[in-house]
């Protein structure tokens, strides 16, 4: 009993050792984070707003800087896959580092095979606003 204990407390650790927050990870991200790890919230469909830096974007692509997860020593992913119109980026190629107001619903969460490496979730942003610096 105590070896399927230890068994059961290794295992666990191993699979939050596969994906841990980056540094940077804004803290709002790290609770929705540990939210989705724990289980225990059904987050789809639940509306948040968050200011996240800007790192690209363009009418196909949207990266925050603070919005990684840290999956090993050398990869580094983004914990949310944002679903966006050309309309809402309009404007935002060539900018960095500027912060934004984010509000996004959580439409999908993604964590078991094949992604139990790079948990995620699946956002779709309804309102993009530049803040000032």
């Amino acid at each position: 009993m105590r070896k399927a204990i230890i068994s059961c407390f290794v295992l666990w650790a191993s699979f939050l050792g596969a994906a841990v927050p980056a540094e940077n990870l804004h803290k709002d991200l790290v609770v929705l984070f540990e939210k989705m790890l724990d289980q225990n919230e059904d987050l789809v469909g639940k509306e948040y707003t968050m200011d996240l830096t800007l790192k690209f974007g363009s009418d196909r692509f949207l990266i925050f800087s603070d919005a990684y997860i840290q999956a090993d020593e050398e990869t580094r992913y983004q914990i949310a896959k944002w679903k966006f119109t050309p309309d809402q980026t309009q404007g935002l190629e060539g900018k960095r580092g500027i912060p934004y107001r984010v509000t996004f619903t959580i439409e999908e969460t993604f964590l078991e095979a094949p992604y139990t490496d790079m948990p995620h979730f699946v956002a779709k942003i309804s309102s993009l606003q530049q803040l000032k610096k």
